[in-house]
């Protein structure tokens, strides 16, 4: 006979903390349900009992027994059917007399999940009174409120990590989605699912009819498709794309042919990868809903598939986790099919940046910024129809300097190096004056070798003309000897004075004279030119005559000048000035005008830009040339030469359209 509660509250916790242990260990239902029936049983020392299970069609059956259960049976039955109605747990003494037990108390626990009833436990248990049922039905509602609590916690725990699963899959296939470049979506996808498949690198290669192409490496921006890594990689996800089933190497309980397994074994030995995964993207075909097309009702979903890309999974510093890689990819398998095969579907339209673009500008004239749109668009229609028909002078721009009219250039004519600079800047020379003096040392060694053979020659010709007029030889033989001897001294004489008179020319070259009065308009003499060699045809100095008049010289470029010859052979012919607007490049704030007074009608090159242009030359007018204040030779202007009218679009933009014109040209031939 039991006469006090059967437990303490030091064993209550050892038994709750059992609890907890089978909620963790337990991962199954009717597993859990079992052992915790077992453990209510073992605490209350029951003699019999039943573990009652609702079934799909809200019916009971023992799931399971202990004990000298079969007497009470049907009473136990009848209990549970109307306990699973109230959840109230509840005990019961039964009427009839049994000869081995006295006080036969039949304890009823609900099992609950939250606000559904699992199961029933009903256990049969001796009992001196009801306060002993009362104390033992309260430890087994412990239990069971237990139970309940930690299946509650558990199945939220699970839900709570399957929103995350989820939630990191939406996150992978919404970034993907968004593209329908297969180059951008590629990328994308190798990157995104690195991460998220926690993978060493991932690539993705694109099947083009019977041929693979990798067409992204995560973490590589570019990548030689030349390597031997590319070539291997190309040729492995070619045999999966064959095959249409997933590839995963090693893997113990998978066969593969042994030219596969050669194939992947060298591809390990050049990438150093360990483990590897390819998986098949398919893409369904649409059914054909044609009902007289027969062979489109017949078609399998099988036949529906096309394999589209193959996704490979490496492991190059740890091996994969096949089964992980499995599940995760489960998740994301449909979307990620789905978005390649629609960027493959969009990637090849003809000019889609253009419709793209265009369906953007579209969707501004729906819903709240449709009127806005509208305003914008015919404020662009209004400046685009203003650049069209408002006319305005057409100018050609064009670079170059001023310089006085009458200005002469000094030139080296003999090679050497400046001896005597006689010139300075801004100073008054007249014709005639040496301004600058040359020394050519070799030159100078030439004249006086020269020199000396011809003074040597004559002493010889004087001293043979001596002996002949003396007749200081003593036969005809030495006289016609001496003869000889002086016809020879007479011609290497004249040829001497010819090379003399030929280096005394080149040495007066050497000297560089003034050829008109004026003044010398070179900029910085004395650190250009001081010691300085130089070599024929070198400029040296320029002198010009300021009072003489000013003019401009422009360079237009060779592809500005059909426009500038059009207009000037026009001004020719009608009689009428042709204008130059110009700004100093040292004072931009002012703006001059001059007339055209010569249009070169061809072009050359330029020695500055090495470009060909057209020169063309403004005569500045008194008035003009007075305004100009501090002119100096070489000043940089900008000018626009006036070539007639025309609409403000084409004035600013002659050039994009000139390139369109010989692009199309260019095209058609």
């Amino acid at each position: 006979m039991i006469d006090s509660i059967p437990l303490q509250t030091s064993q209550t916790s050892k038994i709750l903390l059992r609890v907890d242990a089978i909620t963790t260990s337990v991962t199954n239902n009717a597993d859990f349900l079992l052992q915790l029936f077992h453990l209510m049983s073992s605490v209350v020392r029951s003699h019999g009992g039943h573990l009652w299970q609702i079934d799909v069609g809200k019916n009971f059956q023992a799931m399971a027994k202990i004990g000298e259960a079969a007497e009470h049976f049907n009473e136990e039955y009848a209990m549970a059917v109307e306990l699973s109605r109230s959840l109230f747990p509840v005990f019961h003494f039964y009427d009839e007399a049994v000869p081995s037990h006295s006080n036969l108390c039949c304890l009823l626990i609900p099992l609950l999940d939250g606000e559904n009833c699992l199961a029933i436990v009903s256990l049969n248990v001796t009992v001196p009174n009801s306060d002993a049922a009362e104390a033992y039905l309260a430890m087994l509602m412990a239990i069971a409120e237990r139970s309940a609590k930690n299946m509650v916690r558990s199945r939220f725990a699970k839900l709570e990590r399957e929103s995350a699963r989820n939630a990191k899959a939406n996150n992978v296939v919404d970034g993907i989605s968004k593209h329908l470049e297969i180059k951008e979506l590629a990328y994308d996808v190798v990157n995104r699912l690195q991460h998220y498949l926690q993978a060493d690198r991932v690539s993705l290669a694109v099947c083009c009819g019977s041929t693979t192409r990798i067409e992204s490496i995560s973490n590589q921006a570019v990548f030689d498709r030349r390597s031997s890594v590319v070539k291997h990689l190309r040729t492995l996800a070619g045999q999966v794309a064959g095959m249409e089933t997933p590839l995963i190497y090693p893997q113990f309980d998978q066969e593969l042919p042994p030219s596969l397994t050669r194939m992947i074994e060298k591809y390990f030995e050049v990438a150093h990868s360990v483990g590897i995964v390819l998986l098949p993207i398919f893409a369904s075909s649409r059914r054909r809903d044609d009902p007289e097309d027969i062979a489109g009702t017949i078609q399998g979903d099988e036949e529906r598939k096309k394999c589209i890309a193959v996704l490979i999974i490496e492991g190059i510093e740890s091996t994969l986790d096949t089964d992980r890689i499995t599940r995760r990819w489960s998740r994301i398998e449909t979307s990620i099919s789905h978005a390649v095969a629609n960027s493959r579907a969009h990637d090849g339209l003809f000019l889609m940046p253009v419709w793209r673009s265009m369906g953007a500008f579209a969707e501004l004239y729906r819903g709240h910024t449709r009127r806005k749109a509208m305003i914008i668009t015919c404020v662009i229609v209004g400046v685009l129809v203003s650049l069209l028909m408002i006319r305005s002078d057409f100018k050609v721009r064009g670079e170059g300097v001023i310089q006085p009219i009458v200005r002469q250039h000094l030139y080296a004519e003999a090679e050497g190096t400046i001896d005597k600079l006689l010139a300075a800047e801004g100073a008054e020379v007249k014709k005639g004056d040496l301004l600058i003096n040359l020394r050519n040392p070799e030159l100078a060694s030439r004249v006086a070798e020269v020199t000396g053979k011809l003074r040597e020659t004559e002493s010889q010709l004087q001293t043979v003309t001596l002996q002949r007029a003396s007749r200081s030889f003593s036969d005809e033989q030495e006289e016609r000897e001496l003869v000889r001897t002086s016809s020879t001294a007479v011609a290497k004489i004249a040829g001497l004075k010819e090379q003399l008179e030929l280096l005394q020319r080149n040495e007066r070259q050497l000297e560089i004279h003034s050829p008109i009065d004026g003044q010398v308009i070179t900029w910085n003499i004395e650190q250009r030119l001081r010691d300085r060699p130089v070599k024929p045809g070198q400029r040296l100095l320029t002198v010009a005559v300021p009072s003489g008049g000013w003019e401009i010289e422009l360079r237009i470029p060779d592809k500005r000048a059909g426009y500038l010859l059009r207009e000037w052979q026009e001004s020719i012919n009608r009689d009428r000035s042709m204008m130059v607007s110009f700004v100093l490049s040292s004072d931009s704030t002012r703006v001059y005008q001059a007339p055209v007074i010569h249009v070169s009608p061809s072009s050359d090159v330029d020695d500055k830009d090495s470009e060909n242009v057209v020169r063309v030359r403004v005569r500045l007018s008194e008035e003009t040339f007075s305004k100009i204040a501090g002119l100096k030779p070489g000043t940089t202007v900008i000018g626009h030469v006036h070539c007639g009218t025309a609409s403000i679009g084409y004035c600013k933009l002659y050039e994009f359209f000139d390139w369109i014109q010989l692009a199309w040209f260019q095209f058609i031939a």
